[in-house]
This record gives structure tokens, C-alpha cells and sequence, in this order.
């Protein structure tokens, strides 16, 4: 089934072997969706800048650093720079979901 799809490369037909055999002991792991990977991505990016603004709706106000974290990260994604981009949003994220006090 799988090995007939991947006629041409030896390492490919090695690979599908495995899998199909995987199936056949783990019947469950056929079962599984497929997983997206969206590390690196625009993808990301729009996901952790949604799930950002729906903090900020809830929270109303966020952390100085934070809000200015993600305000770069946002504008860094919007530029092409996924990935110093999602490194700001995602640490916006942790410094929203564990506040730090503040100094006065």
C-alpha cells in the first residue's frame, strides 16, 4: 500500500516497509491525525498573535514588556522575520501567562 507509492528510491521503500509494519503492530497509531508543524511559519505567527490579542481582550491590559514584545513580534512576522518574530511573541505569551511584579 504505502511501498507502491514510493517506487523509485530504496531508502523510500526501506522507510514504508517500517511503517507499514508499524501499522500492522500498533494498529492505533493509523488511527492518529495528522499533525501540522507550525514552527517557523506565518502559520505561527498568526497563531501566537491570535492567541495574544485574545489575552488582551480578557486581561484588558498587559505587562509593559509584554504589550512591547508582542508589538515587535507582530511587526517582525508582518516584515518576513518568522523566527525572531515568534521568539517575541512567544515570550510575550509567557510573560502575560506568569507576571512578574512590576518595579514602582
Amino acid at each position: 500500500m504505502i511501498a507502491a507509492f514510493l517506487r523509485n528510491s530504496p531508502v523510500s521503500l526501506f522507510s514504508a516497509a517500517c511503517l507499514e509494519a508499524a501499522l500492522l503492530v500498533h494498529p492505533a497509531l493509523a488511527q492518529l491525525p495528522a499533525q501540522t508543524v507550525l514552527t517557523d511559519t506565518p502559520a505561527y505567527c498568526d497563531l501566537l498573535v491570535e492567541r495574544i490579542s485574545e489575552l488582551e481582550l480578557v486581561l484588558s491590559t498587559l505587562p509593559p514588556e509584554a504589550s512591547r514584545l508582542a508589538a515587535e513580534g507582530r511587526r517582525m512576522c508582518e516584515l518576513g522575520l518568522t523566527r525572531g518574530g515568534i521568539a517575541r511573541l512567544r515570550r510575550a505569551l509567557v510573560m502575560i501567562k506568569n507576571p512578574q511584579p512590576y518595579p514602582p
